[in-house]
């Protein structure tokens, strides 16, 4: 019977001592996955970072060529005025329902 106990004793040791070893393992299981959730938090972050850079340097790109199509437009509305054309009026004469053709003006038509 003193066998027993002392038998009983010893796999009462082995289970604490695979219990402790266990435990410790899931806290090093659990260290890990706590530093492994911090570092993709901080590349998340960095991410973010990288993210609104990128649509502020879109925006200010965008506000860029805005700002150039309209100055080009404003010389283009200051030079065309100044800027005489031979057949300005071409589509005022081409266009005109009442005006007389060559063959018109040949043939006599009227």
């Amino acid at each position: 019977m003193n066998h027993e106990v002392i038998s009983t004793q010893s796999y009462s040791d082995l289970s604490l001592a695979a219990l402790k070893k266990s435990r410790k393992q899931i806290e090093q299981d659990a260290q890990i996955l706590a530093n492994r959730i911090a570092l993709l938090k901080q590349e998340e972050l960095k991410s973010w970072k990288k993210i609104e850079e990128t649509k502020k340097k879109a925006r200010e790109v965008y506000l860029q060529k805005k700002r150039h199509e309209e100055r080009q437009q404003e010389v283009t509305n200051l030079l065309l005025p100044s800027i005489s054309f031979p057949y300005s009026n071409f589509l005022e004469i081409t266009e005109n329902p009442n005006r007389k053709t060559i063959e018109d003006a040949i043939h006599g038509a009227s």
